[in-house]
């Protein structure tokens, strides 16, 4: 998910996602602040033929991505 976004679960760990947009009336929030972040990459298939230059913006506000 591109953007600026936050990630959801709920507490039965069986729901979750991206939030585009929302509302708040009473919640409880977490936010992890990761100083060393480490990302493995596939290095083949799909992942090496996808083009990463696309602007995805128009798919992500219909979520389709």
């Amino acid at each position: 998910m591109a953007g600026y976004h936050v990630h959801f679960i709920d507490e039965a760990r069986q729901i979750r996602g991206h939030i585009l947009d929302f509302r708040m009336r009473d919640a409880s929030i977490n936010i992890d602040i990761t100083s060393p972040f480490h990302m493995e990459l596939p290095n083949c298939g799909d992942f090496l033929a996808a083009d990463l230059d696309k602007d995805a913006s128009e798919a992500i506000h219909e979520g389709k991505n």
